[in-house]
Formats: C-alpha cells, structure tokens, sequence
C-alpha cells in the first residue's frame, strides 16, 4: 500500500494539532488578561477615581492585549479544523478508510456548530455536545488504528505499538473521566482522580503528537 499521502495527512493532522495547542493557550491566556484588568479597574474605579483616571491607559493596553490574544487564538483553532480535515482528506488517498474517519470529523463539527445555536434548548445542545465529544474520540481511535496498521505493514511494528498503546491510553483517560463525573459527589476522591486524569491527559496529548510526527517521517 502506497503511505505517501497518509504520510502527508498526518503531518498535517500534527500541525492541526500543534495550532489547537497553542490556539487554547493563547485564548486561556488572553482571557484571564482581560478579566484580571477588569476586575482591576472595578477596584480602582470603587477605590480610587483619581488612581483609576491616571492608570486608564495601562488598564486599556492590558485589555487590549488581551483582546488580541483571543483573536489570534481563536484563528488559530478554526485553522486547526481546516488543517485537521485536509489532513484527514489527504490519508484517505491511499487508505479510504480514513474518508469515514473524515465523515466522522466532519459530523462532530457540524454537532459543535449547531449546539452553539440551540443553547436556548439545553438538553438539544447537551446532546450534541456530548455527539461531538464522542465522534472526537471516535477520530482520534480510528487515526490510531490505522495510521498502526500502516505502520505495521511498512515493518515498523515498534512505532505500530506504541500508536495501539496510545489508544489503550486514550481509553483509561475516558474511563476515569466518567469515573469522576460519577464520584464527584465524593469530592476528595473525585479530586485526586482528576489530578490523575490531568496527568494523563497531558501524557497523552504529548505522545500522540511524538507519534504523528514519527509515523509522518516513517510513512513518506
């Protein structure tokens, strides 16, 4: 089986990932910026007029800064979608099996668009919320499976294993999620499984990367 474009797809799915990252960072950031110089100038304004007149413009730049910070964020996610489904588009050259993982993209997108709109129908949102998580997952499972698959057939079983040990991973993360939501009436319990959940988010998040970026190089 030819790889060159699975090769080309994940390199893609990478920077799709790699946006996402930093896209969430800079809008987190930006977001506590612009909220921190609000509640800034709240207590300046209560405290002191003359102090709050005097630091108007350093409060403006802050938020401001802020305020570019989301933008260029949230740019930075909605090209994460693009590069995700071109990525996704490209792998199903040489596999077509990646086209229902694209479907798949491509519903849960539609899911996340459409419960932004419906949000005065809760439980209709809700559930299209959790579709568009699952179908999330879904995409990331099915990529794993046969990006390994593809590995494997190239001999680089080594690599194949470590995509198989990903997904085992990824299921763990899922199954103490719900483990929390369950317990979270516990709530030290439901503390130290979120911490650990954290961990191997982060774990996780960090492999997956290493791992398309080594089966790109090991599938051109």
């Amino acid at each position: 089986m030819e790889t060159k474009n699975i090769s080309k797809g994940l390199h893609q799915i990478f920077v799709s990932k790699l946006m996402q990252l930093i896209g969430t960072i800079l809008v987190t950031i930006g977001g506590i910026l612009a909220a921190t110089v609000s509640i800034v100038a709240l207590g300046a304004a209560f405290s002191d007029a003359e102090l709050a007149t005097s630091s108007a413009g350093a409060l403006i730049g802050g938020a401001a800064a802020g305020s570019v910070l989301v933008i260029v964020g949230a740019v930075l996610l909605i090209l994460c979608l693009i590069f995700m489904l071109v990525g996704l588009g490209n792998a199903s050259k040489d596999d077509p099996r990646f086209k229902t993982v694209l479907l798949f993209a491509l519903i849960s997108l539609a899911c996340s668009i459409i419960s932004s709109f419906v949000g005065s129908i809760p439980v209709l949102a809700s559930i299209l919320k959790i579709a568009s998580t699952v179908l999330d997952l879904v995409v990331v499972i099915l990529t794993l499976s046969y990006t390994s698959e593809a590995l494997a057939a190239k001999g680089r079983n080594d690599l194949a294993e470590k995509g198989l040990n990903i997904q085992k991973l990824l299921l763990v993360i899922i199954l103490l999620t719900l483990i929390v939501q369950i317990v979270s009436i516990f709530v030290a319990l439901a503390g130290v499984l979120a911490i650990i959940t954290l961990v191997l988010q982060i774990v996780y998040w960090f492999s997956f990367m290493i791992f398309l970026s080594k089966a790109s190089k090991a599938l051109a």
